[in-house]
């Protein structure tokens, strides 16, 4: 059953209710890997999260037998939720720029091979400013758990920290 709200478009929907159990093994059940690394991806400048789905939705095509891919820009959208070509193209060009894919075009249809992603530590090798953008978010992280530990603290304690914090970094 869906809940369409007319002003907005969204719909809401009614989930299973059942809690994802990753290390249940179901026989009608099917996954496509997604690689823990592929999530440090996301402090590149310009490269969105949603590529990540993209880049999945690549490796579920692969094909071991052939060595590729090879879905139609119109299946990509399809299944990516992009229904412009032009988009699927260009992000497919932000994958292949990182690294991430190559495509060729040998005749007719493209083909599109799959890569491992780099390591982190790799990544953040060639890529430094990935590695600024994950530190700021981790510093920013940091900070708000403080600043939540130090609304928990009593007040006289609070003030006492404050002060510790103005003597070094002066």
């Amino acid at each position: 059953m869906t809940k369409s709200d007319n002003k907005t478009q969204t719909i809401t929907l009614e989930g299973t209710k059942h809690p994802f159990n990753k290390a249940e093994k179901g026989e009608d059940k099917y996954f496509v890997k997604m690689p823990s690394d592929l999530m440090h991806y996301v402090h590149i400048p310009g490269y969105k999260p949603e590529y990540n789905y993209l880049y999945t939705i690549l490796v579920d095509f692969y094909n071991v037998d052939f060595g590729y891919a090879f879905p139609t820009e119109w299946k990509i959208g399809r299944v990516y939720g992009k229904q412009d070509p032009k988009t699927v193209r260009n992000h497919l060009r932000v994958l292949e720029r990182v690294g991430l894919i190559s495509i060729h075009k040998p005749r007719g249809n493209k083909i599109y091979v799959p890569y491992e992603p780099l390591s982190r530590e790799e990544l953040f090798k060639v890529c430094p400013e990935a590695q600024k953008s994950y530190e700021e978010h981790i510093r920013k992280e940091q900070a708000e758990l403080e600043r939540h530990e130090l609304e928990e603290l009593p007040a006289f304690l609070r003030d006492k920290y404050k002060e510790k914090v103005l003597i070094k970094q002066t």
